[in-house]
């Protein structure tokens, strides 16, 4: 009887056996590839678009504290007065009214009644838009008559609500790097031309609390956009020490401060 015939069928392969799986390492590698690729395209699509707008509105406001620098330089160091008022001291007019020309918005400004209340009738004009300069890109008040720059308005701050400052007085006391000039909030519903900002009876919290009320922002990391007197600007933290923030509002207080605010 004849032997059978052995089996001429290759033994399968591994991977035929199996199915293909690719290594550890491969795996890792591939998801670090997808990570940075994902993270890449966040940074591009998101992060950068919303640090762009973050900027901006800290040069709209740096624009706007030249302006004022500008104006001081013209009238013997004198800041502008926070309101352009009446023969018989009534407020009429805001003190960015009074910046227009610096703001090559000059023509807007002769248009403009300076002997009239902000929302009379003669200055109609006033109320058709807002100088983009003087709103916070992507705030609440961006594209509406509202403003986000404003001053804080007490006796020993550099827009008192009677009379004016010079900045050279400012200089001798608390110095023009510890002295606010303009600071931004959100949600006040003021008007540019309202001759309203800031009272200092309202820095009682952190600026994280004062939406509405205060120094804020629409911005989630709750990061304001400030201007010092000296014309440099920053973000201030959200949680920042109320006391701090009422030392750096006042010009002549001869506060220490914590360079960390």
């Amino acid at each position: 009887m004849s032997e059978a015939a052995p089996d001429q069928t290759a033994a399968p392969k591994p991977s035929e056996a199996r199915g293909y799986r690719p290594s550890r390492l491969f795996l890792l590698s591939l998801f670090v590839l997808v990570a940075f690729a994902s993270y890449a395209a966040l940074v591009k699509l998101v992060i950068e678009p919303q640090r762009a707008v973050r900027l901006q509105a800290l040069d709209n406001l740096r624009n706007v504290g030249l302006a004022c620098q500008n104006f001081a330089s013209g009238s013997q160091a004198e800041l502008p007065a926070q309101a352009i008022r009446s023969e018989d001291d009534k407020p009429l007019l805001s003190w960015r009214v009074s910046l227009l020309p610096l703001l090559d918005n000059a023509v807007l400004h002769r248009k403009a009644d300076l002997s009239q209340p902000w929302d009379s009738d003669a200055n109609k004009i006033l109320r058709e838009n807002c100088p983009p300069v003087l709103q916070a890109l992507g705030s609440p008040a961006d594209g509406t008559l509202q403003t986000s720059w404003f001053t804080i308005v007490g006796e020993d701050t550099p827009f008192p609500e009677q009379g004016s400052v010079n900045l050279d007085d400012i200089s001798k006391a608390d110095g023009l790097g510890n002295t606010l000039m303009f600071v931004e909030a959100t949600e006040m519903n003021i008007e540019w031309a309202e001759p309203k900002d800031i009272p200092f009876s309202a820095l009682k919290a952190s600026p994280n609390k004062l939406s509405g009320k205060g120094p804020s922002t629409h911005r989630r990391d709750g990061k304001f956009s400030a201007i010092f007197c000296d014309g440099h600007g920053r973000f201030m933290h959200g949680d920042v020490d109320p006391a701090v923030l009422r030392a750096l509002a006042t010009w002549r207080g001869k506060e220490k401060l914590d360079e960390k605010f």
